[in-house]
Formats: structure tokens, C-alpha cells, sequence
């Protein structure tokens, strides 16, 4: 993926129709906050066609251009199950509303990845959308998106809440927040949502048990942040994220399939 040259005095210069200067919904007039949505829109915006190869040499198409929103269940449905016998049914961005903390399973190419693109492209887009409607908050203040998709992010044995926050902020989507001291007031007053993706795709088994305790850290150190994870189903019972057990107060989320 392309980058933009980083040497720019005024983000909003270069933003153009994109984000125009004013006030941003959730960011106000923060330079650094606008150019940090710019790169979530350019980074989370396009859907990709590599894993295709017979659409391989397609260009890349803007993501609100081909995705169709899923609906998920609190049962796992196997792909060739009719649609007259799927049962109930509830939006994503139902879900997602109405569950602060919430793991989405699915089969490969069901459009988990896809679907936390859509979320964090909603939310760094000056437009209002259903999403940025749905998850402000009374204010009308939009939470600030922090996707972590996992396969992009350098994790290892040893792994806490910090350092899992500290490998988000060293990809290059993250650099003009500069450092935890942007992200964390956000986390501290729940204007935020922490979208991970691909909690399966971490191979070992301890970093995977790693990862599941850093995360569960960061839910209780920020009980009013909205928490997002994806996973491939096959997998994820090797280290299953179950906050009931895990003294994080009331239940507040469902794992769909």
C-alpha cells in the first residue's frame, strides 16, 4: 500500500474533499487525530483481491463500493444451510451497538477481516453513517477506531496490554498518534474501539495465551471501551476468550458465529 510523504505542516492541506478543515466529529480541529483518520480511510478503505488469483490483477475497489454488511448469529451456521432454516439473525452493526465487548467467529472468507475495515473506515470518515451514529456517544462524539489487525502487528511471548498497544502504535496507520499518550484518554473515558482481527492467526499457542491476557488487561484497566475481535472458528477453543469467568463484571457480549 502506497504512503503519503510524511513531511506535510498541515495534514488537512492534503485531504482535500476527504476530510476538509473544521471540525471533525470526535476530533474537533486536532491535526494529528485528522491525519490519523486519513491513513485508517486509506489503509481499511480498499478492498483487495491478492488472495484471488484469477482476480489478482483487479484494482483495488473502495470497500463501500462491493461490501455487503453480514448478519451473524448466536449459533454457527455452516455455509450450505438453506436461509429458511438459519434461525434468528442480528445486524452487525446491531451487534456490535448493543455489545460492548463482542468476538465474531466465522469460516474463512465469511468477511471477518472485511468487517473490521468497514467499521474503522466508517469511523475515520467525516461523513455520518449509520456506524458513526449508531456507536457515538451522548455527545455525538464518534469513538476513535484502533484496528489491530494481529498478522500486521509484531507480537510475542511476553506479551501485556502495553506492549500489545505500543505494536499498534508502531505500524504505520498509527504513526501520527505518537505515542500512548493520544490513545489512552480516549480508552480512559470509553470514546474509543479496539477492533483486533485475527485472533487464530497468531500460530503459537503461548503468544495466543498471551494475547488473550493482555487483551482481557486492557478490558479491565477500560471497562467503558467497545472491544471487537474476529477469529476463524477452528482454533479458537485453544484460547477462548470467556470474560464471564474472567471477573470483568456483568456479561455484556455474545460470541457469534
Amino acid at each position: 500500500m502506497s504512503e503519503e510523504p510524511s513531511r506535510i505542516a498541515d495534514p488537512r492541506k492534503r485531504l482535500g474533499a476527504t476530510l476538509p478543515g473544521g471540525p471533525y466529529p470526535g476530533f474537533g480541529e486536532d491535526i494529528e487525530l485528522i491525519a490519523y483518520a486519513d491513513k485508517v480511510l486509506k489503509w481499511h478503505g480498499n478492498i483487495t483481491f491478492l488472495g484471488l488469483p484469477h482476480l489478482r490483477d483487479v484494482p483495488d475497489a473502495q470497500i463501500d463500493r462491493l461490501f455487503v454488511e453480514p448478519h451473524v448469529s448466536e449459533r454457527r451456521m455452516a455455509p450450505e444451510t438453506s436461509p429458511q432454516r438459519w434461525g434468528k439473525t442480528t445486524a452487525a452493526l446491531d451487534a456490535v451497538c448493543e455489545n460492548k465487548r463482542l468476538v465474531i467467529l466465522g469460516d474463512p472468507g465469511s468477511g471477518k477481516s472485511t468487517l473490521i475495515n468497514w467499521i474503522a473506515w466508517h469511523l475515520a470518515r467525516k461523513a455520518e453513517s449509520e456506524w458513526s451514529k449508531g456507536l457515538a456517544s451522548e455527545d455525538g462524539s464518534r469513538p476513535l477506531p484502533l484496528p489491530m489487525i494481529l498478522r500486521e502487528l509484531s507480537i510475542g511471548p511476553g506479551l501485556d496490554w502495553s506492549r500489545l498497544l505500543d505494536a499498534f502504535l508502531a505500524h504505520r496507520v498509527a504513526a501520527p498518534l505518537a505515542g500512548r499518550d493520544r490513545v489512552e484518554p480516549f480508552l480512559k473515558r470509553g470514546q474509543a474501539i479496539v477492533l483486533i482481527d485475527g485472533l487464530d492467526e497468531v500460530g503459537a499457542l503461548d503468544v495466543r495465551e498471551a494475547l488473550r491476557a493482555a487483551v482481557l488487561e486492557g478490558m479491565r484497566r477500560y471497562p467503558d471501551t467497545r472491544w471487537v475481535l474476529t477469529s476463524r472458528i477452528i482454533g479458537y477453543e485453544d484460547a477462548p476468550y470467556d470474560w464471564e469467568t474472567e471477573n470483568l463484571g456483568e456479561r455484556e457480549s455474545e460470541e457469534l458465529p
